[in-house]
C-alpha cells in the first residue's frame, strides 16, 4: 500500500479489484468528498484501518468465497457482489453510504423531492429515480444549505438548460435568469419542507440564500468534505438534484418521531 494517508480526510477502503467499478467509484468519491484506498491483502486491510481517522467504511468484492475473518469483521464492512454489473455495484455502494442516516430522514427527503418538483416542472415532470450517474453533463448549478445544531444539509440542482426549455413546455420561453429563479425557490421550499420536520423533532434549522453557478464543459463539482448524499435525476437526465446531509452523534433531534411526508402549509421564503 503506498498512497499516502492524509488524517483529516474521509477514507472508503476498498478491497478487491474491477477496473470497470473502479471508474465508476473514482467518480462517486470525488464528487461526495471521500478518498478511495485500495488494498489487496488483510495485512494492508489492517495496516489501513489504523492509519484512516475517518472511514467510511470497508467495502469488498466478491463472488461468494469465503473472506478472511479479520476482512468480513472489519469496522462498517460492506460486500459487494463482483459479478453483478457496475450499475448495481453502484446501486448497492449507494445504499451503503446512505446507512449511516436516519431512514426517516431519508424518507422525509425522498418524499419532499417528489412533492416539491413536480410544482416547478409541471406535469409533464417523470420518472425521477436516485441515481448515482456522476457523468451526465449540466450546465448550471444552484445550491442552498441549511444548518441547526449537529444538523446540517446542503441541496444542489445540476441543470441542463437547453435540454430543459426543449422537454418541459412550462420552462421553454424562460430567459436563463429566469431559470435560475425557479431552481433557487425550488432549492429554497425543498429545504423549507424539510425544516418544517425537523423544527418538530428538536432542531432549529436556518436556511442560506440559493447561489447559482454557470457550468462549463470542463467544471468539476466537489464537496470539500465528506457527507452521504442522496441523488435524483429525471428521466431525460435534464435535471439532478442531490440532497447531502450531516448528522453528529450529539445532535438532540428525536429521530423516531419525525413525519416523514412534512407539511407544506408553512414554506419559508428567503
Amino acid at each position: 500500500m503506498k498512497q499516502p494517508i492524509f488524517p483529516s480526510k474521509s477514507y472508503l477502503i476498498f478491497y478487491g479489484k474491477n477496473q470497470a467499478f473502479e471508474v465508476s467509484l473514482d467518480k462517486i468519491s470525488e464528487r461526495i468528498g471521500f478518498r478511495v484506498l485500495q488494498v489487496q491483502s488483510p495485512e494492508e486491510l489492517k495496516e489501513a484501518l489504523a492509519k484512516v481517522k475517518f472511514p467510511v467504511g470497508v467495502v469488498c468484492l466478491s463472488a461468494g468465497e469465503a473472506l478472511p475473518p479479520s476482512v468480513k469483521e472489519s469496522p462498517n464492512f460492506f460486500s459487494i457482489n463482483s459479478q453483478s454489473s457496475v450499475e448495481d455495484m453502484t446501486k448497492q455502494l449507494e445504499k451503503h453510504l446512505t446507512s449511516s442516516l436516519p431512514k426517516r430522514l431519508i424518507e422525509l427527503v425522498e418524499n419532499t423531492v417528489a412533492d416539491i418538483t413536480p410544482m416547478f416542472l409541471g406535469n409533464t415532470f417523470k420518472d425521477f429515480k436516485r441515481n448515482f450517474d456522476f457523468g451526465l453533463k449540466f450546465t448550471h448549478l444552484v445550491t442552498c444549505d441549511t444548518s441547526a445544531d449537529g444538523f446540517s444539509a446542503k441541496i444542489a440542482c445540476e441543470i441542463n438548460f437547453k435540454k430543459m426549455r426543449s422537454i418541459y413546455p412550462d420552462q421553454k420561453n424562460k430567459t436563463d435568469h429566469q431559470l435560475v429563479d425557479v431552481f433557487s425557490e425550488l432549492c429554497n421550499q425543498t429545504l423549507g419542507v424539510i425544516n418544517v420536520g425537523l423544527r418538530q423533532i428538536g432542531l432549529q434549522p436556518m436556511i442560506s440564500l440559493p447561489i447559482c453557478a454557470e457550468l462549463s464543459a470542463n467544471s468539476a463539482i466537489s464537496q470539500v468534505d465528506y457527507m452521504p448524499m442522496i441523488r435524483f435525476v429525471d428521466g431525460q437526465e435534464t435535471l439532478a438534484i442531490n440532497v447531502s446531509l450531516h448528522v453528529d452523534a450529539l445532535c438532540v433531534a428525536r429521530w423516531g418521531d419525525l413525519i416523514t411526508q412534512a407539511s407544506k402549509g408553512d414554506i419559508e421564503f428567503f
